[in-house]
């Protein structure tokens, strides 16, 4: 995800539009697969349901506008899906399971998640697979198990095990929730209830406390119709990656259901079942018009609803609001302050940084600092020799930094030889919505002029490009 959204960049230029090219992308073609793929389940109200849930449903909007490698994991999860449903609905054509000998190494390299839909893959056509006799369809299949062993293997113990060492203890704190308390029973039982009716199962809405109840009904309704049709492979494939990833939970390597966005890949099969079983359950009513007249109600629903999120995305293009904050300083500050003053960066033009304060934040005041200021992009920091008492020099700090950090401040003494420290300027980001940390984040913009005696031609510390 990282080498795509870097080539991205640079073809195109670092800027908002090039690093969200890619989950954009994502997201629009999983729609398209995602009614193809549905189309080899299910077929005329259910299908209309089905990809209307998928099509207005909150969380793959949002993750296909964010910079991040969610709405890759829901493509990959439909890539794979699709030819080995092909493959079920045509078992003479083998090619079909070639095709997924080729693409799951680089499904697994481009999604961590997609181990949990490739092996779900194996538990459901296992099984027909073998039952067939035919050399044909076998070897592809076996070539298929073995590939995505090894590949997962080779990724788990080159790249996973090695970047896991630094905050595997960090992440699991912050997922425990997402992990099933194995130690009790009854915890155990009440935790699975939670996990299965809250954000996990928000399609097309839902959340929290039981909200996605409904969906839940429909998806285990559709379960249990497509098995009483004989179709228990198809089952099986779709209801695998959930198995397997509970599996990882209660082992504490991947979290369960806590947050959508981490299951991404189970959204074609939640939206699947929950417009076959929401079909299904149409049959409740023993005439035929007014079937019609409720399957025609939720689809005005769904449409309705899809309109009503894409306006408010309209009036309020950000999730929370210290993002959109965040982007509002970057944006005023550094090409405003750029015309009038030096500006710079304790960390990114100083080096000054804290390994004992970590925090993730700083990661998005760094990328909209390079988005909205092209100056701040290219090396060598503020222009020394322009700095005076019209134009001071104007530093940020961060609040990963505390000023009183040991750096910061043998940084202000060497400062303080040349120049003097003329204001210092507090802007504050509201975080009150914020799941953990403070609620509150203060940047400081420190103003500095040269002293009268004309000492300050030189910088005060080298600067250090990071």
């Amino acid at each position: 995800f990282l080498w795509i959204e870097l080539t991205a960049v640079k073809l195109l230029g670092y800027s908002e539009w090039s690093l969200r090219l890619f989950p954009i992308a994502c997201g629009a073609a999983s729609l398209f697969l995602f009614r193809h793929v549905a189309g080899r389940v299910v077929r005329g109200v259910p299908l209309l349901l089905a990809v209307g849930i998928f099509a207005v449903s909150f969380h793959p909007i949002r993750h296909s506008a964010e910079v991040k490698p969610y709405a890759s994991d829901l493509l990959v999860a439909l890539v794979l899906l699709a030819p080995a449903l092909e493959w079920w609905r045509s078992p003479s054509r083998a090619g079909w399971l070639w095709v997924l000998v080729a693409v799951v190494p680089m499904a697994l390299a481009l999604s961590h998640p997609a181990v949990f839909v490739a092996g779900g893959i194996v538990l459901g056509l296992a099984v027909p697979a073998w039952r067939t006799g035919r050399p044909g369809v076998r070897v592809p299949f076996a070539l298929y198990c073995l590939s995505l062993g090894a590949t997962f293997l080779l990724l788990f113990l080159a790249i996973t095990c090695e970047e896991g060492r630094g905050v595997m203890g960090a992440l699991r704190d912050y997922w425990a929730d997402s992990f099933p308390p194995l130690d009790d029973l009854r915890k155990l039982l009440r935790w699975l209830v939670v996990i299965h009716t809250g954000t996990m199962f928000a399609y097309p809405g839902g959340g929290q406390d039981g909200l996605s109840t409904p969906t839940f009904v429909c998806f285990a309704v559709a379960a249990f119709v497509l098995s009483r049709r004989g179709r228990g492979a198809i089952v099986i494939t779709l209801l695998g990656p959930f198995a397997l990833a509970l599996l990882a939970a209660a082992v504490r390597r991947y979290p369960y259901g806590g947050e959508a966005r981490q299951m991404q890949f189970v959204a074609p099969a939640i939206c699947i079942l929950a417009g076959l079983g929401s079909a299904s359950l149409l049959r409740v009513f023993p005439w035929p018009l007014a079937r019609v007249r409720v399957a025609f109600a939720g689809v005005l629903c769904l449409a309705l609803g899809g309109f009503a999120l894409m306006a408010q995305d309209v009036a309020h293009p950000y999730r929370y609001e210290s993002d959109h904050q965040r982007r509002e300083f970057a944006r005023r500050f550094w090409p405003a302050q750029a015309k009038e003053a030096e500006v710079a960066c304790l960390r990114r033009d100083f080096g000054i940084v804290d390994p004992g304060f970590p925090n993730y934040r700083a990661a998005l005041y760094l990328c909209n600092q390079q988005i909205y200021c092209p100056r701040r992009r290219r090396a060598g920091g503020p222009c020394w020799g322009a700095i005076s008492p019209a134009r001071p020099l104007r530093c940020v700090l961060h609040p990963e930094i505390r000023p009183d950090y040991p750096g910061v401040v043998a940084w202000m003494a060497r400062m303080s030889s040349r120049y003097d420290l003329r204001k210092i300027e507090g802007i504050d980001i509201d975080l009150s919505r914020a799941k953990f940390g403070p609620k509150v984040e203060r940047l400081l913009i420190l103003e500095y002029v040269p002293k009268p005696s004309g000492l300050a031609a030189t910088p005060a510390t080298p600067t250090v490009r990071r």
